[in-house]
């Protein structure tokens, strides 16, 4: 998953870079169709996690245009190697906790080590890898663990 995110991050850069005009996320987002035809591989990626790919670079193209209306080194989108591009996010579903399982659309169950009971609504769920280790972030709204923080909060789940 993380690699076919990834390769369709760079193929965008790659094209950016060779001229074609940034019309922004969503059109890019409308693209996918052409993008799947090109590698058949991705229609065995979740949809919304591609679709994330693409908010990637709409943030990455903003900053970059927003340095360059403020004068400042624009620092275009560069390309992203494994080592740089360590995680992914499934930002509205596709995912549950079952017990001590963690279940992620076209991959599967995943064996967990939950540090702390999860409280409230999950709202989305990140993979990523730190070194040789992965971890899924949950980020929730509802009853927090402190207080202190408001009703959003952040949990890690080791994998």
């Amino acid at each position: 998953m993380q690699k076919k995110c990834r390769g369709l991050y760079n193929w965008w850069v790659m094209k950016l870079k060779k001229g074609e005009l940034w019309l922004g996320t969503l059109a890019a987002k409308k693209t996918l169709q052409e993008s799947r035809r090109h590698d058949p591989e991705l229609n065995h990626v979740y949809n919304k996690l591609l679709h994330e790919v693409f908010f990637r670079l709409g943030a990455a193209m903003d900053a970059f245009f927003r340095r360059v209306k403020n004068g400042e080194k624009p620092g275009y989108p560069r390309f992203k190697s494994g080592d740089r591009y360590d995680s992914f996010s499934y930002p509205q579903g596709g995912y549950e906790i079952i017990k001590k399982r963690l279940h992620l659309s076209k991959i599967g169950h995943i064996k967990i080590k939950l540090h702390r009971e999860i409280k409230g609504t999950i709202k989305t769920c990140t993979i990523k890898r730190e070194g040789d280790q992965w971890y899924a972030v949950v980020r929730r709204f509802g009853a927090c663990f402190d207080c202190s923080r408001g009703a959003e909060g952040r949990g890690q789940i080791t994998l």
